[in-house]
């Protein structure tokens, strides 16, 4: 009867193992960045960046430009977790606002405020038949309401980080997570939307969460057009 009784709670143990492992791997799907489209308005543009971390933290970033010229910049960070429907819950903990007159100048901090009390849940979408883009769907939205963001991760993308172009007209910049880390005169590459092709350019100078790049063809890139840091 000891063995018996020993043998069913090695069964159920590698029934749990056998659950968690299956979790990890299909949660590995999420893993990475994922970037709206940028949305035009009457009071100016808006576009997202989510990062999911394999430590089961996540990083939602929201960049507004506002009519004036000024940049608004909201960072939700927290942790997520897996759901049996193959849906992952982002909770926020950490909610700022900053704020700036130029992209690549310091954030000022604007706002912090409590967000612990919303949930948002994850799951992926269909893969776009038209542009190859796997889609992620995010609803409730980052206020809690019932709108749902869309996000997308260019075909392109093999890992690492990203960034999208938000051009001025006269210099080439691009905004995404964490590129403070990035390099001057480190190499990236510009996925077009226009003709789907990679062209090679350089980092010219890096702010917290944008940089200014120069490319090494004529091309003059698109707002919207996908940045793959190596």
């Amino acid at each position: 009867m000891r063995y018996l009784r020993l043998i069913i709670c090695i069964q159920y143990l590698f029934l749990l193992g056998g659950s968690a492992i299956n979790a990890d791997s299909q949660s590995l799907k999420f893993n990475g960045d994922w970037t709206t489209h940028i949305h035009k308005t009457d009071l100016g543009a808006f576009s997202y960046q989510l990062r999911i971390l394999d430590n089961h933290n996540f990083q939602l970033y929201r960049l507004n430009l506002h009519p004036d010229m000024r940049w608004e910049e909201a960072r939700y960070e927290g942790k997520w977790k897996w759901n049996q429907d193959s849906s992952l819950s982002l909770k926020p903990e950490s909610c700022r606002i900053y704020t700036s007159t130029d992209l690549m100048r310091r954030r000022a901090l604007l706002r912090s405020y409590d967000c612990d009390h919303i949930e948002m849940i994850s799951s992926l979408g269909d893969i776009d038949t038209s542009s190859s883009e796997v889609k992620l769907i995010i609803s409730p939205n980052e206020y809690g309401a019932g709108n749902s963001t869309h996000f997308f991760r260019s075909p392109k993308y093999s890992g690492g980080k990203t960034a999208i172009v938000f051009t001025d007209g006269v210099r080439f910049l691009a905004w995404g997570i964490d590129l403070k880390y990035s390099k001057k005169g480190q190499k990236i590459r510009l996925v077009s939307k226009a003709d789907k092709k990679i062209y090679s350019a350089s980092i010219y100078s890096v702010a917290e969460t944008a940089l200014e790049f120069k490319l090494d063809s004529p091309l003059i890139p698109s707002p919207g057009d996908f940045i793959l840091l190596q």
